[in-house]
């Protein structure tokens, strides 16, 4: 084959690539390729279309095949030929010959061809291809086009990725294979997130709509990678980079693993690579190769590809949380902390550390196992020998630092610690090793603990929130072991010096500020948590002079409604069940504290419901039950200004305030208060009209079917049942299920308004009620009849579900109790007409007499 052969198979494009003649100038002479990175061409470049079945018979042929010269000549001006990007209709040509090319390098005689092939490789790295010299986007194509260019690169990357199994030793060649195959997966390089515009072709006689640089914008480069990643996932590259990932080559295996790394943030190809072991694999090679910390890096990023997809996820945690995987990161975990000097190395202890804490997010069974093959001891060690003094024991190495890594380190252990707790003996082991202690620490400032002085301030106060969370989860099970180490007297005292801190705090520095809300937040939490665990903590808190402390950020009015809502809620706990809180509680000024929080208000509507509710529950918890202070509640109009709440707010505050006002009406003055309130919106209505409104809207809330005037109609049996409410079926597959009677009275608001209703009386209110408000009140005095029946429907239910047939007593009861019910319904529709007709009479006389007026004042 001559020189004219390959200019059959190029055309005539070697001017393309001609040295051009030098000026005989002092200034140093520009190339072409200078200059057209600088200056964009305004012309369409003649290219005529390549020979490619020239090109395949250069590299195919018997006597062609050893012409290794020539070949490199044609892969080389190829190369240079598309190296403005490959026409999109092209596609086909290039894999074709490059499949050739790969069955031509099989044999190492040929390894001349790999540095050329390595150039004609890169050109295909980038995206978009070209339609002739015009860029080709996905925006701009249809859906034909898309699909051949999905199939198009589908195989394209099933050719280049066969490259990664030949046996050379040339690492340009493999880092191009290995670079391009990541690109044509839809990897994305971060350190550009534009392609360099190496030349602009513009449109024959036309300028408008182009520009000189078109950057890709980022949404566009998502689009492509997630156009390539769907065109991989039906590829069969995936297998071979899986038997590539261990390679003894260093850049084949690094370049294999960055593929895979982006190929298994596809379902499909996630769920193939678990199903050829690629868990296993990657553990392997982590193992083999875990000096190699970027290999370590990748390896832990694909296991976290697997561990994000939902099917693919459960399987691949089932199997890291086995003895044999978890001992292999325990392993690393250990050399890496132990042996590491880099900052590298402690970004990877890291990495492992963060896996097995997902692993006992998602498996808490894997607990036991760490705690078997000794991890359990070492991340404890780790975490409190510089707390503990024990420091003389600790390498350089291991002593922690305020750099970013140790941070990091610190906070990863704290809440590894606070998952292990969740496991009774692990628990129990914390505690005995002292956790407790531990967490202790870092509430009382001790200038002489390295522990508390080697952070800067804004990692302290990170930390000291994570510790109280730790807390928060250990005292439920551990209250009186917190209790033998002084624990709530470190609580109280730490909430005190926040609050101090947080008043001298620059404002300025807002990244502070905000942490401080969130420890005081956390610390009022923690607080809330040991009160709750029974009278005995209730009464140490209340004798540790606490209410002065949440009093005073209920007064201060330049605390976050988070910390208030908090505030109250902890209050009302330390009073519940606990008299002598309640009488710290109101001698210290709670109780107009507490009033001024139910007329809350924020533009942000969760926001001020919680405070309210906050509010309530307080006002329900330290005050109710205690006769001096329902006075001086009563005295400072916080009954009406809970009643208030009912006419404007959601369901939940209603539900809350109605219960609270019910408690309050044990009280005989509430009673009176109750009675003399009247509505804001309009003030002839009082209290009997709103509890009447409430009832209709929770009727028309749960779908309650109503007559004229909002009377039961005819052929209602159960007049309480609302549509909207699903019906429980007792016996449902053969299992007998929790009735709807008993839980429904929890959430619905109509037992409570029965229920006030029986406190006020029902009768007194006939000449304030208009004629549809007595008909549904006739219906509400009976609530409880019916509630009765409800349940001894649901009571026959169960009888016939365990089969049991009553005795002919019993079932005459049954009977007699349904008939009873019954009766009841028709008395109330009978009533609810009486009163409808007599309406009707009275509207009869007063038409009548206002008509006799009338003619009598025409005649005089």
């Amino acid at each position: 084959m001559t020189g004219q052969t390959v200019t059959a198979i190029l055309g005539n494009n070697q001017e393309a690539i001609r040295p051009k003649s030098r000026l005989k100038s002092q200034i140093p002479p520009i190339t072409q390729t200078q200059l057209d990175k600088i200056i964009p061409s305004f012309r369409k470049e003649d290219v005529k279309s390549i020979n490619f079945r020239s090109a395949n018979r250069l590299f195919t042929e018997p006597h062609a095949r050893a012409y290794h010269d020539r070949q490199t000549v044609v892969l080389t001006r190829i190369a240079h030929i598309y190296k403005d990007g490959v026409p999109f209709d092209k596609i086909p040509n290039i894999a074709e010959l490059l499949q050739n090319v790969y069955l031509l390098v099989m044999n190492p005689s040929a390894s001349k061809l790999l540095s050329p092939l390595s150039k004609l490789i890169d050109i295909l790295r980038y995206f978009p291809f070209r339609n002739g010299a015009e860029d080709v986007t996905l925006a701009s194509m249809g859906c034909k086009q898309k699909d051949i260019l999905s199939s198009n690169a589908t195989t394209l990357i099933d050719v280049i990725s066969n490259f990664l199994t030949i046996n050379t030793n040339n690492e340009e060649f493999i880092h191009s294979v290995c670079q391009t195959l990541y690109h044509l997966c839809g990897g994305i390089d971060s350190s550009s997130t534009t392609q360099d515009t190496i030349k602009i072709h513009f449109k024959e006689f036309s300028l408008k709509q182009d520009l000189l640089f078109k950057p890709s914008s980022e949404s566009n480069e998502i689009e492509v990678s997630d156009f390539l990643l769907t065109a991989a996932s039906k590829s069969l590259t995936l297998n071979i980079l899986l038997k590539h990932i261990s390679s003894t080559d260093k850049v084949a295996s690094l370049g294999t693993l960055k593929c895979l790394k982006k190929l298994t943030q596809s379902k499909e190809l996630a769920q193939l690579a678990l199903e050829a072991n690629g868990v296993q694999l990657l553990l392997q090679t982590m193992k083999k190769c875990n000096k190699d910390d970027f290999i370590v890096f990748l390896c832990i990023q694909t296991i976290w590809n697997l561990l994000d997809v939902t099917e693919v996820g459960k399987l691949t945690v089932d199997y890291l949380s086995t003895t044999e995987p978890l001992m292999l990161l325990k392993t690393d975990f250990v050399d890496v902390t132990v042996n590491g000097i880099r900052q590298v190395d402690k970004q990877k202890r890291n990495e492992i550390l963060m896996l097995i804490h997902r692993i006992t997010e998602l498996v808490p069974e894997s607990i036991n196992i760490l705690r078997s093959i000794g991890f359990f001891d070492v991340a404890f060690k780790l975490l409190t020998e510089t707390e503990f003094g024990l420091t003389e024991n600790i390498n350089n190495q291991l002593r922690m630092t305020n750099k970013e890594d140790d941070f990091e380190l610190k906070r990863m252990l704290i809440t590894l610690m606070q998952k292990f707790c969740s496991d009774a003996t692990s628990r129990t082991i914390l505690v005995n090793d002292g956790i407790l202690y531990f967490c202790c620490i870092y509430l009382c400032a001790d200038p002489e603990n390295p522990a508390y002085t080697n952070w800067t301030e804004i990692q302290l106060t990170s930390i000291q929130i994570l510790v109280l969370g730790l807390l928060i989860s250990i005292i439920p099970k551990t209250s009186k072991d917190f209790r033998s180490i002084n624990g709530p007297l470190y609580l109280v005292k730490f909430l005190e010096s926040s609050l101090e801190t947080q008043k001298s705090l620059d404002r300025k520095r807002v990244d502070l500020v905000r942490l401080y809300v969130n420890l005081i937040k956390t610390t009022l939490l923690c607080l809330l948590t040991y009160a709750e665990t029974g009278p005995t903590s209730k009464k140490i808190l209340g004798e540790l002079e606490t209410f002065p402390h949440l009093l005073k950020i209920l007064d201060d009015d330049s605390q976050t409604p988070t910390i208030w809502s908090n505030t109250l809620v902890l209050c009302s706990s330390l009073c519940h069940s606990y008299k002598l809180n309640r009488q710290v509680f109101g001698l210290a000024g709670g109780v107009p504290l507490a009033i001024k929080y139910l007329q809350f208000t924020s533009a942000d509507p969760k926001e001020q419901e919680t405070v309210v509710l906050a509010a309530v529950e307080c006002i329900w918890g330290a005050i109710c039950g205690c006769l001096q202070y329902e006075d001086l509640f009563l005295h400072h109009d916080g009954i009406f200004k809970m009643l208030d709440l009912l006419e404007k707010e959601s369901v939940q505050i209603k539900r809350h305030a109605l219960g609270c006002v019910l408690d309050l009406l044990e009280n005989p003055k509430a009673v009176n208060h109750v009675l003399q309130w009247k509505m804001k919106l309009d003030v002839h209505k009082g209290i009997e009209n709103l509890l009447i409104a409430i009832w209709n809207e929770e009727e028309d809330r749960i779908g309650v079917r109503q007559g004229p005037n909002g009377s039961i109609p005819l052929e209602i049996k159960n007049p309480l049942h609302g549509e909207k409410v699903p019906v429980v079926n007792i016996i449902q597959n053969g299992y007998l299920l929790e009735g709807s009677v008993i839980p429904e009275l929890q959430e619905n608001l109509r037992v409570k308004i029965y229920s006030i209703f029986c406190k006020l009386g029902f009768e007194q209110f006939s000449a304030t009620l208009s004629m549809d408000e007595k008909i549904k009140l006739t219906l509400i005095s009976k609530y409880l009849d019916f509630k009765i029946g409800e349940i001894w429907a649901e009571i026959t239910e169960e009888l016939k579900y365990d089969r049991i047939r009553p005795i002919s007593p019993d079932i005459d009861c049954l009977q007699s109790v349904n008939a009873v019910i019954q009766t009841k319904v028709q008395k109330v529709i009978e009533r609810q007409s009486d009163i409808a007709s007599k309406n009707d009479e009275v509207n009869c006389i007063k038409f009548l007499w206002l008509g006799i007026t009338k003619i009598r004042n025409n005649i005089l």
